[in-house]
């Protein structure tokens, strides 16, 4: 099995140990599946660069760090000029890691704290017939997988 993991960073470090731990676990619990990692950073101001590179050295994958000189939003901002922004880089990750030809592919947060190893969960959860899975982490309701 082929697994992709993309994520965006900006000013990471502190959140990167936690996040590495649940990709290296992935690693562990599946020795024998390929995985690769496309991460997008841009205007940290923290070692975040340095630090990823660093853990990429020997993992398939790459990052793509740009000095946009964009503001920086609360994660709590939910205005249409944050969406707007996260869709433009989600876009250029997307677009950075093609053509992509995996059995799965994760979009997750580095810097949000999981219970466990959530790509470990959803692969639990694996469906032929189900092309999408998707956390509520900022909603009331449970997801199918809570």
């Amino acid at each position: 099995m082929k697994i992709t993991v993309l994520s965006l960073l900006r000013d990471s470090e502190k959140s990167l140990p936690k996040f590495f731990g649940y990709l290296e676990a992935l690693e562990k619990e599946h020795p024998d599946d390929e995985l690769e990692y496309y991460l997008y950073e841009n205007d940290s101001k923290d070692n975040t660069v340095k630090l990823v590179k660093e853990w990429l050295e020997d993992r398939k994958g790459a990052l793509l760090s740009e000095q946009l000189q964009s503001p920086k939003f609360m994660a709590a901002n939910n205005s249409k000029q944050r969406m707007m922004f996260m869709a433009e880089c989600r876009q250029k990750l997307l677009d950075f890691a093609r053509p992509l030809v995996s059995d799965w592919v994760f979009l997750i947060d580095a810097d949000i704290e999981y219970k466990g190893n959530i790509i470990k969960e959803y692969l639990k959860h694996r469906d032929d017939d189900i092309v999408m899975y998707t956390p509520n982490g900022g909603h009331n309701i449970k997801c199918a997988m809570c």
